[in-house]
């Protein structure tokens, strides 16, 4: 199959300018890359840095936690503490009440 000159006058051109928009598809798909490189290479320093803060915090939170803790227990030892005297003096009966009823 061969082309006519008339053929080639409407072919030629457009092959160049096939070849600038190629070129500059791959120039933007370049940038784009970098682009995203930078992007999450930012996000990768972003995300160490809050992991050590958070490691910091956690360290200092369960610091606080532990003492909390003790002091918790303390707490939860008198109220369990003072139920017990609470029982211990006042014993229920099964089948005495503790009001009366007294109709005249």
């Amino acid at each position: 199959m061969s082309y006519r000159n008339i053929e080639l006058q409407v072919a030629l051109p457009k092959v160049t300018e096939i070849g600038r928009v190629q070129q500059i598809m791959q120039q933007q798909h370049a940038h784009h890359q970098s682009t995203f490189e930078q992007a999450m290479q930012t996000k990768l320093e972003r995300d160490l840095n809050r992991t050590n803060r958070t490691d910091e915090n956690r360290s200092v939170s369960h610091e606080r936690k532990e003492s909390s803790d003790t002091h918790g227990e303390n707490q939860q030892h008198k109220r369990e503490q003072k139920r017990r005297d609470n029982l211990q003096t006042d014993p229920l009966h099964p089948f005495k009440g503790k009001h009366i009823d007294i109709r005249l």
